[in-house]
Formats: C-alpha cells, structure tokens, sequence
C-alpha cells in the first residue's frame, strides 16, 4: 500500500500534470520533455509548459510560440485576450488538496479561457505575442515613468532642482498636479 503524500514534494509531478493536461493531446499536441518539475508539450505553432517550484510551491504554465525567443505566461495571455478574473493563473500551494486543485484549475483556465490560442491557430498565435509584447512594452515603459518620478522627488527633497525637472519632465505622463505644480515652479523659478 502507498503511503498517502503529505507535501506536494511527494507527489509524481508529471503524473499528475499528464493527467490533468491529457486534453492538449487530444488536439494534437505531443509531450516533448518530463522531468521532474515540469511537463512540456508541443504543437506546431505553440510549446506550452506547466511547471513548478518545489521550494516555493509555485506552480504555472508557461507559452511559446514556436520560432519566438521570448515566452509568456497564462496569465499574460489570459489577461491580453481579456479574459476577467474568473481564471487565476499562477499558484503556490503547500499542501497536496490545494496543490492538486491549482493543477485542476490551470487546465481548466488553459483549456477553456485560452482555448482560441490553444488550437494553435497562427495569425492568433502571432495576435497573441504581439499583444504580449506591447503589454510588456507599456509596463516597462510606466515602470521607467515611476522610477523617475520617485527619483524626482528625492531630488526634490535634497532641493536639486535641475535634477527634479529633468527627472520630472521625462515622468510627465504619470505625474500627479502636485509634482506638476512643483515642475511649474521649478521653470518659473529657472526663468525668473
């Protein structure tokens, strides 16, 4: 008799993966890899690749279009083909009845919330990682924005004013009308 796992560590991994996901084999995918801590599956247009991190419980899917360097994960796709909230699609569970439901409601968000994607449809494919791409582009790009405007203040602080509308005016677009009001200052300042 087995003994009943107790920690998520103790469970096969890819036996249970396989299980869950065997619904990508019936459109067409193959497994590619087992190992351990991740199961990968492959179609012609998509490689898709549930994993976890058995340190920190974290258990996900990641997607890669074939021919492209750069992968996503569910969630970013979910999120660019605008599926709600319904799905949540990244993990971390420590125990084994939370980690094997995380498992059953990733497939269930993989085949039924990204199911267009899924079928490996190429102009949907190549729609999909662009909306990735220009996801990530803007989150990088308000990021940069943030990290000016928290700059700017610290200069503020220090009374760097030259430093501060530098680092303010390359943060204009997520200024509040306080730090814009201070950048008014600044200029007047400047030219008076």
């Amino acid at each position: 008799m087995n003994p009943q796992p107790t920690s998520p560590r103790d469970l096969d991994f890819p036996k249970e993966v396989l299980r869950e996901f065997d619904f990508l084999l019936g459109m067409g995918y193959e497994v590619t890899e087992v190992v351990p801590a991740s199961v990968s599956f492959k179609c012609p247009n998509l490689s898709v690749k549930v994993w976890w991190y058995p340190y920190a419980y974290e258990v996900d899917v990641d997607l890669k279009a074939m021919g492209s360097d750069q992968g996503f994960s569910l969630g970013e796709a979910l999120s660019c083909m605008g599926v709600d909230g319904q799905y949540m699609a990244w993990f971390s569970a420590a125990s084994v009845d939370v980690f094997l439901r995380c498992l059953t409601r990733l497939a269930t968000a993989l085949r039924e919330g990204a199911a267009p994607f899924i079928q490996g449809d190429e102009a949907v494919v190549a729609n999909l990682v662009q909306m990735v791409n220009a996801q990530r582009s803007e989150a990088s790009e308000w990021s940069r924005h943030h990290r000016a405007k928290v700059d700017g203040d610290s200069a503020w602080d220090a009374k760097d004013y030259a430093r501060c509308a530098g680092l303010y005016e390359s943060a204009l677009p997520i200024l509040t009308p306080s730090r814009r009001l201070r950048l008014a200052y600044i200029r007047r300042r400047e030219l008076g």
